[in-house]
């Protein structure tokens, strides 16, 4: 095959059509077309056929493209697809050696390229294919087609992936929930310490009033002693001036004291 037309060409088909229907055991089913999209690579003369579909197991997926033509369904699943178009460019395929995997919602199905139109030119470049050897006894049992063990066989292998891939999710998943648990922990060591150092603060703050009290009562004590004192204390008098004056102070102390 030559590789002098364009490196890649592309077809895409971005739209669901509710209406197809299928016939299934003489009962009708309305099937949905995928998004799907094809993709040659001259230089490694393959065809790549990608396919959406989003949350199908892959033991559902009915893979049975030909040579001409590529073919897929999930009718055995609830979610109910039907994809069938022929190549473009006139394009043959090598089913047998066809790869297929599921990732993340998409099928990715590699064809090697036997025939090609030229888009220029109009020729058709065929690949040689290499001669098949005959079968050594024609009474042997027919031997299951190599393309079907190859298909069951990805499908195993996808069915495998996503078993890994659902196990590092749960990992991750278990891993997460263990780091918010740390971390509601910490915080709420972190609200019991704050709260532990509010309460401590109260407390020494408590005191230092509660001592500020007991002093200013002793001061209250010690002057109500003081007064009752010098109220007791004998006095004398030369004359009735002098009396006068001290029963004078006498009540100013007295407003003064009942004015504090």
């Amino acid at each position: 095959m030559e590789s002098n037309t364009e490196p890649i060409t592309t077809e895409t088909s971005n739209e669901l059509v509710p209406e197809t229907s299928t016939e299934t055991d003489g009962e009708q089913i309305n099937t949905l077309e995928p998004n799907y999209g094809c993709t040659i690579r001259f230089i490694k003369r393959v065809l790549i056929v990608n396919v959406t579909l989003h949350k199908i197991p892959p033991k559902f997926v009915n893979l049975d493209p030909t040579e001409t033509e590529f073919y897929l369904d999930t009718l055995g699943f609830s979610k109910k697809y039907k994809l069938r178009f022929s190549y473009p460019q006139d394009i043959q395929v090598d089913v047998d050696e066809s790869e297929a995997e599921l990732e993340y919602g998409i099928l990715k199905v590699t064809f090697p390229i036997t025939q090609i139109r030229d888009k220029k030119s109009g020729k058709l470049l065929r690949k040689k294919r290499r001669k098949r050897k005959a079968a050594a006894d024609d009474n042997s049992p027919a031997k299951k087609p190599k393309t079907e063990l190859n298909m069951e066989r990805q499908l195993e292998i996808i069915s495998e992936i996503n078993s890994e891939q659902n196990k590092k999710i749960e990992e991750s998943l278990q891993k997460e929930a263990e780091k918010n648990a740390y971390l509601a922990n910490t915080e709420r060591n972190k609200s019991n310490k704050k709260a532990k150092q509010k309460r401590q603060k109260e407390q020494v703050l408590d005191s230092i009033l509660k001592k500020q009290q007991e002093q200013t009562d002793q001061e209250q004590e010690l002057e109500n002693k003081k007064a009752t004192a010098a109220s007791r204390r004998k006095v004398t008098f030369n004359n009735e001036v002098e009396v006068q004056e001290f029963h004078t102070k006498a009540k100013i102390r007295t407003n003064r004291k009942k004015k504090n």
